[in-house]
């Protein structure tokens, strides 16, 4: 016979006095300890122990089920936090009380982390007291170091029930000075067996591990795995990002420096064979105009020495000195050479101010006179700094104190000024357009430049100009590689950032920009005397 029952189980431990099928019909009841149906048989009757035992079983089950319910529950919101990406402390934190939780039994969980692969390290143990964690932190592990250390030595779980008798604790008492009587603890291995953290139990009491607690033993060890691992990928990456973005930096710092390389490169060689040219009849002038001067002074003498002799030369002599104006000429000709050498020496300047900005640096630094390198490049800038039909010429205001010469690498702090003198021009010219010649007349182009020297070991420069100045978004972006406010054409992005490179990182200095839209910008320069 085939009997389907529905049992009410809403009160626990309470046998029902009457027994339903699932179509809410009465068949079934209970007279003197037994259980009996319409039309049974003796042998289909059910003694009453047996009843309270299927429905003891019932129960328990239904509790199981109700645990791995809570259980699965807790899991879930376990790994919803690490998906979240929480601090990996927090979830091992989260992970231990809920492991508490659902222990049937007083329990208390601890996270170690392993450092170096030699000793244990506190990760998480909400519950255990403070004192214990800090004396167990940072623990060797060995295989005989407590149920912790040997775990993580032997790679496999280790169940200690009673601390005070077991060997593994003989040198670690200090459990018990905090109650802690019994402790299970298992590593967390990685996928390639390599142990990354233990999990531990301790109980207040001497305690074996029940069925219920291997599987909370093991829940929490693969949950710990997938949060440590999560972490340490994390980790990696991030490493990875941080080695890409430096690489990128590095290529974008190489691409600047050859691209201002060859810049300067060919305008240095420009600039050099310029001045190797001047330098062939300079020096040709310069070497011939002394003994020409002596010439002259000679041929007055002899002509001195003719009139003392002859005072009554011909007509037609006479009518000569007269066409040539030979007073004259004696008095204006000495003046002549000397202006020529005057020339002579500009030129000869000029060309050592060409040679001083187009040198090439060495691999190491080498002294160097900064204010001769801004004159040289304000010699270079000069064809930018005349009037034209638009504005009249730019003001170059120099303020120089007296600098000690400074080791440095010359052809590079050359670069620097060249770039933020021609940014001061654009500046300028940008801050003209829509100006009369007037206008700027009556408020005229200015540029500034002033060295100092601030004490013993720094010197600075300071380059500004009274052109439109900048926001402070663009001053936060300024040297910034790429970057750059100019027209398609006119602006590369690269000068300020390779300023920014020469003047910190080669240099060891500091640079600033102060700037107020509408009035100006000034860039400061700050370098080591020695360095």
């Amino acid at each position: 016979m085939n009997v389907n029952v529905a049992v009410d189980l809403t009160t626990p431990g309470q046998l029902p006095s009457k027994l339903v099928d699932t179509e809410g019909v009465t068949n079934t009841s209970l007279t003197d300890d037994k259980v009996t149906t319409p039309n049974s048989s003796a042998s289909d009757t059910l003694d009453l122990p047996t009843v309270l035992k299927l429905y003891q079983e019932l129960q328990d089950r239904v509790q199981q089920l109700e645990e791995t319910l809570a259980l699965s529950d807790g899991q879930y919101q376990i790994l919803e936090s690490i998906a979240q990406g929480k601090p990996l402390a927090i979830v091992l934190e989260e992970l231990a009380l809920l492991i508490e939780s659902k222990s049937k039994q007083e329990v208390y969980c601890s996270f170690l982390f392993v450092e170096d692969g030699k000793r244990l390290r506190h990760a998480a143990a909400p519950s255990l007291p403070e004192e214990y964690n800090a004396k167990i932190d940072g623990i060797e592990i060995g295989p005989m170091v407590g149920s912790c250390g040997t775990a993580a030595y032997h790679k496999a779980s280790v169940i200690v029930e009673d601390i005070a008798t077991d060997p593994l604790w003989a040198k670690f008492h200090i459990a018990l000075d905090y109650g802690l009587k019994a402790c299970w603890s298992t590593p967390i291995l990685s996928a390639d067996g390599t142990v990354l953290a233990t999990f531990a139990m301790y109980h207040p009491f001497c305690y074996k591990p029940t069925n219920h607690d291997r599987e909370l033993l093991a829940k929490a060890t693969y949950l710990a795995r997938i949060a440590i691992e999560r972490h340490l990928v994390e980790i990696t990456l991030r490493q990875q990002a941080k080695e890409l973005e430096q690489a990128l930096k590095n290529l974008q710092q190489t691409q600047m420096q050859l691209v201002q390389k060859e810049k300067m490169s060919a305008l240095g060689n420009l600039v050099a064979g310029v001045a190797h040219e001047i330098n062939n009849p300079v020096g040709f002038l310069s070497g011939n105009l002394p003994p020409a001067q002596d010439y002259v002074r000679a041929l007055f003498k002899l002509l001195d020495l003719y009139q003392q002799e002859y005072p009554h030369p011909s007509e037609t002599i006479e009518h000569e000195i007269e066409a040539v104006d030979l007073n004259y000429l004696r008095e204006d000709l000495p003046k002549l050479l000397g202006s020529m050498q005057v020339g002579v020496k500009r030129i000869h300047n000029i060309s050592t101010s060409l040679r001083t900005f187009s040198r090439a640096d060495k691999d190491y630094k080498v002294p160097f006179n900064i204010q001769e390198g801004l004159d040289s490049t304000l010699l270079i800038l000069k064809h930018r700094l005349k009037a034209n039909d638009d504005h009249p010429a730019i003001d170059v205001v120099t303020q120089y104190r007296d600098l000690p010469i400074i080791n440095c690498f010359p052809g590079q702090l050359n670069q620097v000024f060249m770039n933020i003198l021609a940014n001061a021009i654009d500046a300028l010219e940008e801050a003209n357009q829509g100006r009369s010649f007037t206008d700027i007349a009556a408020n005229p182009n200015r540029i500034t430049i002033q060295t100092l020297q601030l004490d013993d070991k720094w010197v600075k420069i300071q380059i500004a100009d009274n052109g439109t100045g900048m926001t402070e978004e663009i001053k936060q972006r300024i040297f910034d590689y790429l970057f750059t406010t100019k027209a398609v054409g006119k602006g590369t992005g690269l000068g300020l950032a390779l300023v920014h490179q020469i003047v910190v990182e080669k240099h060891g200095g500091e640079i600033e920009v102060n700037s107020v839209l509408g009035q100006g910008t000034e860039f400061a320069i700050v370098l080591p005397l020695i360095t």
